[in-house]
C-alpha cells in the first residue's frame, strides 16, 4: 500500500484497482488520490464494491427500457 500510495503523491498513477472473491462474492477495490485546487496531494479515496450482481448481467438494458 505505501508504494501505491508514494505513486498518487508523485503524480505517476492516478487509480489503483484490486478484485478478490470472498465469501462467495467478488468485491472491486479502487484507490484514487485525492488534489487540492492547486494540485497539491490530499489524500487517498478508497472505494469496496460487490460486482457480484454486475458480473452476472448479460444483454442489454436502456434507460428508455424503464
Amino acid at each position: 500500500m505505501n508504494a501505491i500510495l508514494e505513486r498518487f503523491k508523485a503524480g505517476t498513477h492516478l487509480v489503483a484497482e484490486f478484485w478478490i472473491d470472498m465469501q462467495g462474492s467478488k468485491i472491486h477495490i479502487r484507490y484514487a488520490p485525492l488534489h487540492g485546487p492547486e494540485s497539491q496531494y490530499l489524500g487517498c479515496l478508497e472505494t469496496v464494491q460487490d460486482i457480484t450482481a454486475i458480473q452476472a448481467l448479460r444483454g442489454g438494458r436502456r434507460l428508455r427500457d424503464e
